[in-house]
């Protein structure tokens, strides 16, 4: 992009450019479909998710991938120690 502040400064001048564009947007009260961008429609009987039932779900996932990584990592051991043999361990 060649546009340039009287500073010289490319950055400043597409800062510039957006703000206008973001102000004329604004003006000519654009809406998602002039813009070409896709909008989501909720029915108007389904409420939208409450933050607790998000951070909830989300914390019980969080939780439950913790757990399954532990077994994992505990049934991986036990698999070692099965394996070892008391010469790996050295005399004591």
């Amino acid at each position: 992009m060649d546009a340039q502040t009287p500073s010289g400064d490319p950055e400043a001048a597409v800062e510039s450019q957006l703000a206008e564009l973001s102000s004329k947007l604004i003006a000519e009260g654009a809406t998602a479909e002039r813009l070409g961008t896709e909008t989501v429609e909720r029915p108007d009987d389904e409420a939208p998710e409450s933050l607790g039932g998000a951070v909830t779900r989300g914390a019980s996932l969080a939780g439950g991938g913790f757990v399954i990584t532990q077994l994992l990592t505990f049934g991986v051991y036990l698999a070692l120690a099965r394996l070892a043999t008391p010469a790996d361990f050295g005399r004591f």
